[in-house]
């Protein structure tokens, strides 16, 4: 790759062009007396017109990108228009490269986005780049994913710091640390820079968060950084492919469970996640204002079958939609209305699930995804479950127990319900298989 980059700066500068590929050749075929022998090249090296690769320019190690270049030119001249600037991939500048990255952005006042995947960022390298770049003050999103190295020392710290400063604590929206091996005692560390800012999306994706292998104190583990974090203006917060389980879901909780929380989205794809967690992240739902949450793709199995059964969808069912009585209906949670694009067919079916749950549940969604007001909802789905879903006989025995209330005044009331929102079909059945309705002298009918 070095040697590569050594004749494109040759190539790029045609005066010295005979020179350099002499002398390159010439040290290729003699080094260690072996054709075809890798040439080692130093840190000390001539890249250009005797400039070492340690004091050669950014743009001396971007000629092989020709693009890249283009547009870091336009950023150095804080065109209006480069608002990206995108580094993926860059992972063989050396330290004084970064830094000068860092001072460049520092000045640039037009980029709002800058994108540094897989580019080997070494803790020398992430220290000089951010040294300039906490003084900039236009950058919204930072994506450092696929950086492992990050890591490294006191990496997590320092990105801490900078999180703080007043900049950024105010303005950066979203942050990329996926693919990074993040694990539980990283985030702890992290956590004091992620408070209190007005990040809107995180990604974690692909890391080690929730591994047992990696929790070593109480003050390590995830329930207490959960518990712990407070991000105002977080929506949406990304998860996949970690070793969340039981005791991620159960600290998810606490996230879940505060009343500050602006979170809509969680993504939990490939983390491990079977019934009883499940019914623990249904326990965290019941206030939440959560709008969608992505579980499928959990921990399959040989035959292609889901940790997750019905079982499992059952303990959602009932945060949605509690059917245990009309008021625990009207009550339920009107807010969440996605759990992702599950495919039913690897559900692991179970005896104790009902079989018209998928179709309850999708109606029910489909009710917590209108524009109705949460009134509306409540009455739509106790129409819904109380009336029209269930067989024949079980609205006759339900309706039973309506007549049963000793607040007896209200049945004018329900029946006014029940010819609003119900369908014709359920009308008839409860008048049908309650005539005792028609016995009594409400007095409303004198």
């Amino acid at each position: 790759k070095h040697q590569l980059r050594y004749i494109l700066c040759t190539i790029h500068h045609p005066n010295n062009m005979h020179h350099h590929l002499t002398t390159l050749l010439s040290s290729f075929f003699s080094h260690s007396g072996s054709v075809g022998e890798p040439m080692e090249m130093s840190g000390n090296s001539e890249s250009r017109d005797g400039v070492s690769e340690e004091t050669a320019s950014l743009e001396d190690h971007l000629i092989a990108l020709p693009y890249t270049l283009e547009a870091w030119k336009l950023m150095k001249e804080n065109d209006p228009k480069k608002t990206v600037c995108n580094l993926n991939g860059c992972d063989f500048l050396p330290s004084s490269a970064w830094k000068e990255m860092g001072e460049t952005l520092a000045r640039n006042t037009r980029v709002q986005e800058l994108y540094a995947e897989s580019c080997q960022l070494s803790e020398e390298n992430f220290t000089v780049l951010m040294t300039g770049l906490k003084h900039n003050r236009s950058i919204q999103t930072l994506n450092f994913q696929n950086n492992p190295e990050l890591l490294q020392g006191m990496t997590m710290t320092k990105l801490s710091t900078h999180l703080q400063t007043r900049y950024w604590k105010n303005n950066l929206v979203v942050l990329t640390l996926c693919r990074t091996n993040l694990c539980d005692m990283h985030l702890r560390t992290l956590l004091p820079g992620l408070n209190g800012t007005r990040i809107r999306q995180l990604f974690l994706n692909n890391n080690r968060l929730g591994a047992s292998t990696n929790r070593l104190t109480v003050k390590e583990n995830l329930s207490y950084t959960f518990d712990k974090l407070d991000m105002p203006e977080l929506e949406e917060l990304y998860l996949v492919g970690n070793e969340l389980g039981r005791e991620g879901c159960e600290a998810l909780q606490y996230l879940l469970r505060n009343s500050n929380s602006r979170l809509k989205h969680l993504s939990l794809f490939r983390n491990q996640i079977d019934d009883g967690c499940c019914r623990l992240l249904s326990e965290g739902l019941q206030d939440s204002s959560l709008e969608s949450m992505y579980i499928g793709s959990n921990g399959a199995d040989a035959d292609e079958r889901e940790l997750i059964t019905y079982k499992g969808w059952e303990h959602f069912l009932h945060v949605v939609c509690d059917d245990s009585s009309i008021q625990q209906t009207y009550s339920s949670n009107h807010v969440i209305h996605d759990f992702g694009d599950v495919d039913s067919n690897r559900v692991r079916p179970t005896l104790a699930a009902s079989s018209y749950l998928p179709l309850v549940l999708h109606e029910i969604l489909k009710i917590n995804a209108s524009s109705d007001t949460l009134a509306k909802k409540g009455r739509r789905k106790v129409a819904t479950v109380h009336f029209n879903l269930l067989q024949m006989e079980e609205i006759e025995e339900i309706n039973l127990k309506l007549l049963q209330m000793e607040e007896i005044k209200l049945m004018p009331h329900v029946l006014d319900f029940v010819g609003k929102e119900c369908s014709l079909q359920a009308i008839h059945h409860l008048i049908k298989n309650t005539p005792a309705l028609f016995d009594y002298n409400s007095p409303r009918c004198g």
